[in-house]
């Protein structure tokens, strides 16, 4: 039995990879210009969030483990002076080696939750839309991680299922205008950091929630852009491709003609998350912050708007 839930859960990663399935995959570090004691430290919060999710919502949530979360559980912890565990421990990729981890953190524990919930009802979502085998098998075998995670944070859970709801219903409607599309996903984002503590002055917590609201905003239209020949030959649903009245010319073409809008509301929607981000008491991580918010976003909108190849990584 065990050999066999084994190969289950083998098949059901596999699929899940395939399909390229991550959460946004554009928030990540410029690595070169990361110090190696701060890439190193990077990465124990990126192990730290695969381990939690394995220990929290089981095994094969693991595979889900992204840039993206571990990003948000690194921005939280800096509001808060505390020290961080971190220990030598073996991982599944390299069990010969250990590899600094960082252990049992409040703020990767509620990354981890939060990652699970997203990516669940990301795959439920594409389940409704597309009925693909990847997506059933994802929500499949994410459920029981999912439901321990929504009882930490039902109303958390609840309010993405909505804004994803919503988000459906203005792509079913045909929605022609970006920034009404990307309304929803914005305030998702805004949810998922708002990090549940009271140990948080109020000013902090509304720059903060800003911050996530702009950069869901960001990664809304970064991922349209990078999606416009894809989405065109799927005939999927694209903001780009409705508000500037795609007629079928070369699809080059089209992305060129409308590259400096979108690089212009790209720009300027970095240039508010920079200024709520240097409006925060950052404690702690700061170089390894910096390097996010001033060069690595950056460099994600670069490599789409510069050259069309698929940016998305886990």
């Amino acid at each position: 039995m065990c050999f066999l839930n084994f190969n289950v859960t083998i098949k059901i990663a596999i699929l899940i990879l395939s399909e390229g399935y991550y959460l946004f995959g554009y928030v990540k570090p410029d690595k070169p210009e990361l110090k190696i004691k701060e890439y190193e430290y990077f990465r124990a919060y990126y192990c730290g969030l695969c381990k939690a999710l394995g220990r929290n919502c089981g095994q094969i949530s693991r595979f889900s483990v992204s840039y993206d979360l571990t990003f948000a559980a690194l921005l939280i912890a800096s509001l808060f002076e505390e020290t961080d565990t971190i220990e030598p421990e073996r991982c599944v990729v390299d069990p010969l080696h250990k590899r600094p981890i960082v252990s049992r953190n409040r703020f990767i524990d509620y990354a981890a939750d939060m990652n699970i919930i997203l990516m669940y009802w990301k795959m439920h979502d594409d389940w409704r839309n597309d009925h693909s085998i990847s997506s059933v098998c994802g929500t499949i075998g994410f459920h029981k991680g999912f439901k321990a995670a929504q009882i930490r944070y039902p109303d958390k859970s609840a309010y993405i299922a909505d804004k994803l709801d919503e988000l459906a219903a203005l792509e079913m409607a045909g929605c022609k205008v970006v920034d009404e599309a990307a309304e929803p996903f914005a305030c998702l984002l805004e949810e998922v950091m708002s990090y549940p503590s009271d140990d948080i002055v109020l000013e902090q917590r509304k720059l903060l929630q800003g911050l996530a609201y702009d950069l869901g905003r960001w990664i809304y239209i970064v991922d349209a852009y990078d999606d416009i020949e894809k989405d065109v030959l799927t005939d999927n649903y694209n903001p780009l491709i409705l508000q500037f009245n795609y007629k079928g010319e070369n699809i080059n073409d089209f992305k060129a003609s409308i590259k400096e809008w979108v690089e212009f509301n790209l720009t300027y929607t970095l240039s508010q998350i920079k200024v709520k981000y240097e409006c925060l008491i950052i404690r702690r991580n700061k170089p390894i912050l910096d390097n996010f918010i001033y060069t690595g976003l950056y460099e994600s909108m670069m490599k789409v708007l510069g050259n069309g190849e698929k940016c998305s990584e886990r």
